[in-house]
């Protein structure tokens, strides 16, 4: 009888053992299930900004593949011919990723990419430009107008001591085309830098 018993008692204790495994299993499984749900189903974040869809819609005309030719300054007045491309795509929902490239002829080759979202408790369009000949991204802060992107950079250096602020617009010219032109203001005087007209390939 001691040794049934002692059976008894081993065999219950094993069994125990992989109903209380399979129990903790079922638990963490309903626990995920449980956590899960709620994730999906809980409401936006207050602390995250809606996305301002009818803004970023507004940048629609500068997405694709585009080619470019135009005319460019080569830094002493005189005016150059130019050509290159761009490629806007829309990311993260929230972010219009502009790449353009230019060969500026004897200027060398630019090679940058606009960074541009609208930011709605400001009410304006911000936009970071980075490329191949600088180390230092340039801030602007925009607006739309009819058919035109408009882009004021922040005041920087484009040389030292020269206070220099970027003038940069785009505009929608048909569906399938867009006009590009940057201006630059050094003391009281604006000076075409470039001006390009694009499209779609």
């Amino acid at each position: 009888m001691g040794l049934k018993f002692k059976n008894f008692h081993t065999h219950f204790v094993g069994f125990y053992a992989r109903d209380s495994i399979s129990l903790r299993k079922e638990i963490t499984m309903l626990t995920s299930l449980a956590l899960a749900s709620v994730l999906l189903n809980s409401p936006q974040d207050p602390m995250m900004s809606p996305i301002p869809k009818t803004e970023l819609a507004a940048l629609s005309f500068l997405t694709g593949r585009f080619t470019g030719t135009g005319t460019g300054d080569d830094g002493t007045g005189n005016a150059i011919k130019m050509t290159g491309t761009s490629n806007g795509v829309m990311e993260f929902d929230r972010w219009l990723n502009l790449h353009a490239d230019y060969d500026m002829g004897p200027g060398g080759q630019l090679d940058g990419r606009f960074m541009v979202t609208y930011n709605a408790t400001k009410k304006e369009y911000v936009g970071t430009w980075f490329d191949n000949l600088s180390d230092v991204p340039l801030m602007a802060h925009g607006y739309i107008e009819g058919k035109y992107l408009v882009f004021f950079s922040d005041e920087f250096e484009m040389m030292p001591g020269q206070k220099t602020i970027f003038k940069i617009v785009y505009s929608k010219e048909s569906a399938s085309t867009y006009n590009f032109s940057i201006k630059a203001k050094m003391g009281n005087d604006w000076m075409q830098m470039m001006a390009m007209n694009y499209k779609k390939r």
